[in-house]
C-alpha cells in the first residue's frame, strides 16, 4: 500500500503532530507499506526521521505542484494532517480527482473556538473554498471525543478516534 502523509510542518521541535507522525510512519513501514511524507517546512538541522521518506516542497513552484499531483495520484491512501493552512488547502484541492482513500486529522484546527478566534475571516474563506472538496474525504481522525464534539467539519465522513 502506498501511503502519502501531507503535513504543513514536519519538525521534531514542533512536537505533537510531527512526533506522532514519525511513529505512525515507522509502524506503517514495518507492516510493509510504502510511506512518504510531503511537507512545506522541515527542520533543516535534523533530517534524521528514522529512514522515513520526507520531501519538502513549495506550493508556489509549478514544478513542485506537478510532482505533488503525481505523488497524490499514485497513492492508495492520503492522510492530511491539520486543516487551516494554505499547504493543506492546496493539497486537498489537488487530491480531488485521486481515487485514493483520504483521511484528515484536523488536530484541533476545526474546533469551533479556534475558528472563531485568531484569523477568523481567513478561516471562513478557507472553509468556504474547500467545503466542496472536503466531501471527498473518506474519514476524519479525531484525537479525542472533545475534538469531535467541538468540530466544525460536516459529519458525513466516517469518524475515527484515537484509542487511549
Amino acid at each position: 500500500m502506498k501511503i502519502l502523509h501531507l503535513i504543513p510542518n514536519f519538525s521534531k521541535k514542533m512536537g505533537g503532530p510531527s512526533t506522532s507522525l514519525i511513529g505512525t510512519c515507522v509502524a506503517q513501514k514495518n507492516l510493509g507499506s510504502n510511506v512518504k511524507v510531503i511537507t512545506a517546512k522541515i527542520d533543516e538541522n535534523n533530517k534524521n526521521f528514522q529512514n522515513i521518506n520526507v520531501k519538502k516542497i513549495s506550493i508556489f513552484n509549478l514544478q513542485n505542484l506537478l510532482e505533488l499531483k503525481k505523488q497524490i495520484q499514485q497513492a492508495d491512501l492520503i492522510h492530511f494532517h491539520s486543516f487551516f493552512n494554505l499547504f493543506i488547502i492546496v493539497v486537498i484541492i489537488l487530491s480531488y480527482t485521486s481515487k485514493a482513500k483520504k483521511i484528515i486529522s484536523p488536530r484541533g484546527t476545526v474546533d469551533k473556538y479556534n475558528i472563531n478566534t485568531k484569523k477568523k475571516l481567513l478561516k471562513k474563506i478557507y472553509y468556504f473554498l474547500t467545503i466542496y472538496f472536503i466531501k471527498k474525504i473518506n474519514a476524519v481522525h479525531y484525537q479525542s471525543i472533545n475534538e469531535f464534539k467541538n468540530s466544525d467539519i460536516p459529519s458525513e465522513e466516517e469518524t475515527l478516534f484515537l484509542k487511549t
